[in-house]
């Protein structure tokens, strides 16, 4: 997973420079659930939308939120001990599944389209 810097629009932070794990050799795993490392944190909704909505689309959140309801004490910041490799692996495991799935899916949606090309090209050999 890429993380290196980058320049990001109004020089607003990443969403995982908020993440300050107490063990690094879970940072890696803990990146890979957050799933795009270029989710960004703007201060208020304006600056969100400013940002989400030019030229290049970026993913961002506000920490001041902007919703309709308020979500309070999902994230913890203490160290939880009962997170097993055995539950990384599972995680991992979902993960792959769910990607699979994806493309199983594409996979299906492009030989539907190979098999309507074919049948365009033999109709149109009989005319």
């Amino acid at each position: 997973m890429d993380v290196r810097p980058i320049q990001t629009p109004e020089n607003v932070p990443h969403l995982f420079d908020f993440i300050k794990p107490k063990d690094y050799s879970v940072l890696q795993n803990t990146l890979k659930l957050l799933d795009d490392v270029r989710t960004f944190t703007a201060q208020n909704l304006q600056q969100a939308n400013r940002i989400a909505f030019t030229n290049t689309r970026w993913r961002v959140g506000t920490m001041s939120g902007g919703g309709n309801q308020v979500f309070k004490g999902s994230m913890s910041s203490k160290l939880s001990s009962d997170i097993t490799s055995e539950t990384i692996s599972k995680l991992e495991n979902d993960q792959k599944k769910n990607e699979l799935s994806k493309l199983e899916f594409e996979l299906s949606k492009l030989e539907m389209g190979a098999s309507a090309c074919a049948n365009r090209i033999l109709y149109t050999e009989k005319e």
